[in-house]
């Protein structure tokens, strides 16, 4: 029931099916989970992997209904910090990219995702947590036919982790 055993459930299965292994019937039961949550506006974080796991899970009507109910500017009064401008400035942008992934629409994917990079940090989680997104962004630069971006995403990451057999898989695709 808490939000953070849905991220790192989301995390795990998005890491593990983009390696290539088949995760079964996982995502539909996570799914089933973050439906319960479509009304939960409280944190952009948990939203993303709300989204996430209705996407994959294959409930894109049920996604659609929650983005429809996220803000699509702060409401009036609300501070630059608060999480309510958060979620309708990234959190927003963040679950309609994730909309577009999971319905197969990468350049659509990537036109969302690719401006929330420099502010991807407002929607909270660790880093480690967050990682998520940046690898979801080199995934649907490669999709979309970004290389060029595709290629400065991983050139960053891979002076973090030169080891990285998956952004070594990535950077081959780029080349």
């Amino acid at each position: 029931g808490d939000y953070r055993d849905m991220s790192n459930a989301v995390s795990l299965l998005w890491r593990l099916e983009s390696e290539g292994v088949d995760v079964g019937g996982r995502w539909r039961r996570l799914a089933g989970l973050a439906a319960g949550h479509v009304a939960d506006r409280g944190s952009a974080f948990a939203l993303a992997h709300y989204a996430l796991a209705l996407g994959r899970g294959d409930a894109p009507a049920v996604l659609s209904q929650a983005i429809a109910g996220l803000p699509a500017a702060p409401p009036a009064g609300s501070t630059p910090d608060s999480q309510r401008a958060v979620v309708a400035e990234v959190g927003r942008p963040l679950c309609l990219g994730i909309e577009a992934l999971c319905a197969g629409n990468a350049a659509a994917a990537y036109a969302a995702l690719a401006p929330l990079e420099p502010v991807l940090w407002r929607i909270g989680g660790s880093h480690a947590q967050r990682d998520l997104f940046g690898l979801m962004l080199i995934h649907v630069a490669l999709a979309a036919g970004e290389l060029a971006a595709a290629r400065r995403l991983i050139a960053t990451r891979q002076v973090r982790r030169p080891h990285d057999p998956w952004l070594s898989t990535r950077a081959a695709a780029a080349a």
